[in-house]
């Protein structure tokens, strides 16, 4: 779509919303609802745009719990292969052994 294209769109608002949007953008600094209601509308744009764009990242990373799985598994297959005659130390306390 070219960039200096425009389309026209036509709200209709009851009038108690119409009336708290002209307070609203006279509050801000707007020359009018109608300016308020463009910018909100290019905001939520962007918005929707950028929740996409990191979708799309997100998706192209495609994490699985698969891969982390398959590499704890490979970890462990690499310690002590064959035992080193190393016997585990006691970390119980006498008191709280079972007898």
């Amino acid at each position: 779509m070219p960039k200096n294209r425009r389309y026209r769109l036509n709200l209709s608002l009851r009038e108690a919303d119409y009336l708290i949007a002209r307070r609203v953008a006279s509050d801000y600094g707007f020359d009018s609802a109608c300016q308020l209601m463009t910018t909100l509308l290019r905001m939520f744009c962007r918005h929707v745009r950028t929740a996409e764009r990191l979708r799309a990242e997100a998706e192209a990373e495609a994490y699985t719990d698969e891969a982390d799985i398959e590499e704890a598994f490979q970890e462990f297959t690499r310690w002590q292969r064959e035992p080193d005659g190393t016997v585990p130390k006691n970390r119980n306390h006498p008191r709280r052994e079972c007898r």
